[in-house]
C-alpha cells in the first residue's frame, strides 16, 4: 500500500474537524484559515526555533 493511501483516514478526520470548526461562523474565510493553521499538522511543519541572537543598542549621549 502507498504511503498516501496510509495517511487518508487521518487526514480527513483532520479536514472535517477544520470543516466543522468553520461552520459555527459560516464558513468564513478567516476561519477556515485559522483552524488550518492551529491544526497540529500545519504546527508540526514549522523548523523548531532558534533563540535570536541578543541585541546591542547604545544611547547617544545629549553632550
Amino acid at each position: 500500500m502507498p504511503p498516501v493511501a496510509r495517511w487518508r483516514p487521518t487526514t480527513c478526520r483532520k479536514v472535517r474537524a477544520i470543516v466543522r470548526e468553520s461552520a459555527k461562523n459560516n464558513y468564513r474565510f478567516f476561519d477556515i484559515v485559522r483552524a488550518v493553521t492551529m491544526s497540529d499538522a500545519f504546527r508540526m511543519q514549522a523548523p523548531p526555533h532558534e533563540k535570536a541572537p541578543a541585541i546591542k543598542t547604545t544611547v547617544a549621549s545629549a553632550n
